[in-house]
């Protein structure tokens, strides 16, 4: 389809200035070929408007016109007469008239526009692909870590528990002797059920002893808070005395002599 030289052609995701571009490059492509033939109003119009969206207003020492420059003195008045159109209305008017000369131009700037819409696709495609691996992989690693956690607290819970059999073990070899005798008093001839209170005692003992210990962790543990805590205070402190102190000496270097004259 041919578009009138009134007639805006639709840039699409391009900016004038590309298309404008792209014209020129097709101009040069399609001159001394059949695909284009141009008016001397046409020569003389392109030209002048390539010069007024590069240089803007009317520039005599941008155009070198001889005596007999029959060519160069029309360019000039038609310079002269578009000198107020704005650079992007000058490369408007470019474009149009490049579509009015040659209906080729149309076809080649849709195809442009075209290739450029499907390397935008293209590229977004290749974002969203790119954010979708990432999140992927960021919850990959999240499962990963989730994993490592739960792997490090059953094993440190394997470990707490083997611990607290050993320690009931050696608690219950300790105690074994004297809950046995008390046992044999408070349950004479009926060897289970000194078993049964044996096995109570030593739960009972190893509850307690448990507990004395886990108590003992803790105060040492709220003892270390406590000793970091009044480190932190003191590092402050000093650090508090030492701002103070270069402020001092920074005064009294910045402070001016005064001279007592007898």
């Amino acid at each position: 389809m041919e578009k009138s030289v009134t007639e805006t052609v639709d840039c699409g995701i391009m900016s004038v200035e590309d298309v404008y571009r792209l014209a020129r490059e097709f101009l040069k492509a399609k001159e001394g070929t059949k695909a284009l033939n141009l008016s001397y109003e046409d020569r003389n119009m392109i030209n002048v408007l390539s010069k007024q969206a590069f240089y803007g207003k009317f520039d005599e020492t941008k155009i070198k016109v001889g005596f007999l420059d029959l060519v160069g003195k029309d360019r000039v008045q038609l310079w002269k007469s578009l000198s107020n159109l704005t650079r992007e209305e000058a490369m408007n008017r470019y474009i149009q008239l490049i579509n009015k000369v040659c209906p080729l131009f149309y076809a080649h700037l849709e195809a442009h526009k075209r290739n450029l819409e499907d390397e935008k696709n293209r590229l977004k495609l290749k974002e969203e692909e790119q954010h979708r691996e990432k999140e992927m992989m960021e919850q990959k690693e999240k499962k990963l870590k989730e994993e490592d956690l739960k792997l490090m607290e059953e094993n440190k819970k394997k470990r707490e528990e083997i611990q607290r059999k050993q320690i009931q073990e050696a608690l219950n070899q300790q105690t074994y002797p004297h809950f046995k005798a008390y046992a044999e008093q408070q349950h004479p001839n009926n060897p289970q059920a000194q078993e049964e209170l044996i096995k109570q005692l030593q739960e009972q003992h190893f509850e307690q002893y448990m507990s004395q210990v886990y108590q003992q962790q803790l105060i040492h543990q709220q003892q270390q808070a406590e000793q970091l805590r009044a480190l932190k205070k003191s590092q402050k402190k000093q650090e508090q005395q030492t701002e103070e102190e270069l402020k001092k000496l920074s005064i009294n270097e910045t402070a001016p002599s005064v001279n007592h004259e007898s």
